[in-house]
C-alpha cells in the first residue's frame, strides 16, 4: 500500500511540473480559431489573452488583429496576409509593423491576416464581410507560399476551437494533430530516383498551376479596388534561404526551388500590372549581414523585423 501511495505520489509531482513547463513553453492558451466553407477559417472575435511570454493578443470583432475600435468606416489602410504580417505570440498587436506603420503614419488599420492562408483565403474574406473601402490602401505582405497554399482548409492546420484550463490536454491534442499529419506526407522510401524526380515535377507543375490561379485572382482584386479609387501593393517577403544566396551562403542549394516560384510569382504579378515591392531589395548591407536579428525562423519576423518592414514600407507607401 505505501508503495501505490509513493508511486501516485511521484506520478502527481511529475504531472504538476510537466504542466508548468508545458503552460511556460506557450501550451495554455492558443488562439481560438473557427471554419468557413467560403473563406476556410479565421480567429474568433474578441478573444484577448497573453500569450507566451506575455505578449498580449487581441481581435476585433470579426476576429482582425487590431483595435476593436477600428473599422471599416475609419480605416484608410488594410493589411493583408498569412503569418508574416499576422505576427504570431511572440509580438504583441503593437509590435507588429501594421500597427507600428498606421502609428507613423498617423492612420487607422484594419490587419486582416491568418496563420497559413493562401490568396483565396484573403480575398474571399475581403469579399464575404464586404471590406472595400475607396481611397485607401491595401498591402498585402506574402510569401511565396501563399501563392501555392490555394484555399486552405481549417483542418489542414493546428488550431484550436477552445481551449483546455490543462496544458496537458492542449499538448495531447497537438501530438495528436501532429501524428495525423504525418500520415498525410507522401511515402518515397523504396521509390526510384527517377519516381522520386517525376514526383517533384509533378508538385512543381501543381504549384505553378496555383500561382497562376492565385495571381489571375489577386489581379481581379486589383481591378476592382481601382474601380473605388483603391490601392493594392503586393510585398514579397523574403525567406531566409533567398537572403543565404544573395550573400552565397545557401552552400546546400535550398534558394533553388524557391527561386522558381518566386520569379514566377513575380513576373505574373508585373504582368497583371500590379504594384509589386520585393522588400530585400530595400535591405541595405548592414541589414542583410544582420539578418539573423530580424527572423525567428526562416521566414517570420521578430520584434526588430516589425520594425525594419514599418520603417521601409512607410516611406514606399506614400513615397
Amino acid at each position: 500500500m505505501k508503495k501505490i501511495i509513493l508511486i501516485s505520489l511521484s506520478l502527481i509531482i511529475s504531472f504538476f511540473f510537466l504542466e508548468l513547463f508545458l503552460r511556460y513553453i506557450g501550451f495554455k492558451n492558443f488562439t481560438l480559431y473557427y471554419p468557413s466553407n467560403y473563406y476556410g477559417y479565421y480567429h474568433q472575435p474578441n478573444q484577448n489573452f497573453l500569450s507566451r511570454f506575455d505578449k498580449k493578443i487581441s481581435f476585433d470583432n470579426l476576429g482582425n488583429r487590431n483595435s476593436k475600435e477600428n473599422n471599416i468606416n475609419n480605416s484608410e489602410i488594410f493589411f493583408l496576409g498569412d503569418s508574416v504580417t499576422y505576427g504570431g505570440s511572440i509580438v504583441t498587436n503593437n509590435e507588429t509593423f501594421a500597427f507600428i506603420i498606421s502609428e507613423r503614419l498617423n492612420k487607422k488599420y484594419l490587419n486582416i491576416s491568418a496563420n497559413g492562408w493562401g490568396i483565396p483565403n484573403i480575398i474571399n474574406f475581403i469579399e464575404f464581410h464586404n471590406l472595400y473601402k475607396s481611397n485607401s490602401v491595401y498591402i498585402l505582405t506574402c510569401i511565396s507560399d501563399c501563392f501555392t497554399r490555394n484555399l486552405r482548409r481549417s483542418e489542414q492546420n493546428f488550431f484550436f476551437k477552445n481551449n483546455s484550463k490543462f496544458a496537458l490536454i492542449n499538448f495531447y491534442k497537438f501530438i495528436i494533430f501532429k501524428i495525423n499529419q504525418f500520415n498525410y506526407l507522401p511515402d518515397l522510401s523504396g521509390k526510384t530516383a527517377a519516381e522520386v524526380k517525376e514526383k517533384e515535377l509533378y508538385t512543381i507543375k501543381d504549384n505553378i498551376l496555383t500561382i497562376d490561379y492565385s495571381v489571375k485572382k489577386l489581379a481581379s482584386f486589383n481591378q476592382n479596388l481601382k474601380k473605388i479609387n483603391s490601392r493594392l501593393i503586393f510585398v514579397y517577403s523574403p525567406n531566409i534561404n533567398y537572403i543565404k544566396s544573395v550573400l552565397s551562403y545557401d552552400t546546400l542549394g535550398l534558394e533553388t526551388i524557391y527561386k522558381k516560384y518566386r520569379e514566377e510569382i513575380l513576373n505574373k504579378v508585373n504582368e497583371n500590372d500590379i504594384e509589386t515591392i520585393n522588400i530585400l531589395e530595400y535591405f541595405d548591407e548592414k541589414t542583410i549581414y544582420n539578418f539573423g536579428k530580424f527572423y525567428i525562423d526562416s521566414v517570420h519576423l521578430t520584434k526588430d523585423g516589425h520594425r525594419l518592414y514599418s520603417k521601409i514600407l512607410s516611406k514606399l507607401i506614400y513615397e
